[in-house]
């Protein structure tokens, strides 16, 4: 009997909904999928592609930071070659200052599973399943595994990829409903997911594209990674992973099911929940109260850029990896601040950082033809964003500063050749690594 073969009891029919929870290698090697009617085509962007595969590496690198008591860097977008770092005089090093979070930070425990989930199937025949929700992570997943095995030479870890793409013959794993094969040729057939195509060549369907744009910017950024550490990531997602599968036999039952998982409430946010987490730390109605208002002002100023926001100033305050519950560390960690009567004192270290985020996010948009300006500017052209927690607290360092007007215009200075130094290192780590 396969992990999704129904329970049956002797007193009432077959159990229609049945569900466990599996890894990502378990649940390919299981059978083949398809698409149910219901399921619209490929339709997650660069954005959604990249903050799983984001989530995925922060949350290795969080295990890997556990397992090694040292600091690991899996995207390896942070680390400039050797004999540029020396380039760096020892007073004009780039990193928080010791000033953030005099509290300290306690590093948090790494999750040992990483979960993404759940999906809904419906079996049509042995080993062949029908997706009624979760085409968008499988189909996501898929690329990202074709982008590793194609970027391994040999190995026990190629082979494991080459069977979850396909299941030893023809067949592949997963398949697309309708005429375009962007994902049979651009992603499933051997050799064709590593490389990074000119956009010209993207195929005309809209989910085609999408296809294209996710499996080129996988290839990109992957394509400069070492051998060991593709192995580790492609390990990591098959022995950390995991899904919830809903089994469920009836075709009417597993379309409502899709429709009433989708349908009813509102999406979830990260920050709403950060928010109810925060105000249950207060030590009494009236507290509560205080860190609502307070929160409610913040979220007004920072705007739609929020749950970004948060993530900049847990970096800030914990100084750890920021991990795909990171928020969640650090409610654990401002317990600790909370327990102090400190909490009051953090909503309002928030709320400078919240004033100091709207100048920032203004000049990242228009330098208003100010020096500073143009320096923060030159920053948004860099698509990861690593450099924001720092820039932030620049900002907020800045925009607090008080003094006379002589002292502030040394303050202007110093703050200018941060910022310009921060420009010229990322502008360093960007070309070394787009010329490997």
């Amino acid at each position: 009997m396969g992990w999704f073969s129904r329970k049956t009891d002797d007193t009432g029919p077959d159990n229609v909904i049945s569900s466990r929870v599996v890894g990502i290698e378990e649940l390919f090697l299981s059978g083949q999928f398809r698409p149910a009617a219901v399921q619209r085509d490929y339709q997650w962007t660069i954005d959604q592609s990249e903050r799983l595969r984001r989530e995925l590496t922060d949350a290795m690198s969080a295990l890997q930071l556990a397992d090694d008591d040292g600091v690991a860097d899996i995207d390896g977008s942070d680390v400039l070659p050797e004999d540029q770092e020396d380039e760096l005089a020892e007073d004009d090093e780039i990193g928080l200052p010791d000033e953030i979070s005099e509290t300290g930070a306690v590093s948090p425990k790494a999750m040992a599973v990483f979960y993404i989930g759940a999906i809904i199937l419906r079996p049509v025949a042995a080993g062949q399943y029908e997706i009624f929700d979760g085409l968008q992570r499988l189909t996501t997943l898929t690329i990202l595994l074709a982008v590793l095995r194609d970027l391994l030479k040999k190995g026990p870890v190629k082979k494991r990829l080459e069977a979850v793409i396909t299941d030893g013959g023809q067949n592949f794993r997963l398949t697309h409903a309708g005429k375009d094969r962007s994902l049979v040729t651009l992603v499933q057939k051997a050799g064709e997911a590593k490389k990074v195509r000119y956009f010209r060549s993207a195929p005309d369907s809209d989910s085609g594209k999408r296809i294209f744009d996710v499996q080129r910017e996988y290839a990109r950024h992957l394509k400069n990674w070492p051998i060991e550490q593709l192995e580790s990531f492609a390990k990591f997602i098959f022995d950390h992973v995991q899904v919830s599968v809903i089994e469920i036999a009836d075709k009417r039952l597993a379309r409502h099911t899709f429709v009433a998982t989708n349908l009813y409430g509102l999406p979830l946010r990260r920050d709403e929940v950060f928010k109810g987490q925060l105000i249950a730390l207060a030590q009494d109605d009236e507290q509560a109260k205080q860190i609502e208002g307070v929160w409610n002002a913040v979220r007004l100023k920072v705007g739609d850029r929020f749950e970004e926001f948060l993530i900049c100033c847990d970096m800030i305050e914990r100084r750890q990896p920021q991990g795909a519950d990171c928020l969640g560390d650090l409610i654990d960690h401002l317990e600790g601040r909370a327990a102090k009567g400190e909490i009051l004192s953090w909503l309002g270290v928030l709320t400078s950082y919240a004033d100091a985020w709207a100048k920032l996010v203004d000049y990242l948009k228009y330098p208003h033809g100010d020096p500073l300006g143009n320096h923060i500017w030159r920053l948004s052209f860099f698509k990861w964003r690593d450099w924001m927690p720092l820039a932030l607290h620049w900002m907020e360092r800045h925009r607090a500063f008080k003094g006379t007007e002589k002292a502030r215009r040394a303050q202007y200075g110093r703050t200018l050749g941060r910022f310009a130094q921060l420009h010229r290192r990322c502008m360093a780590i960007t070309i070394y690594h787009y010329n490997l």
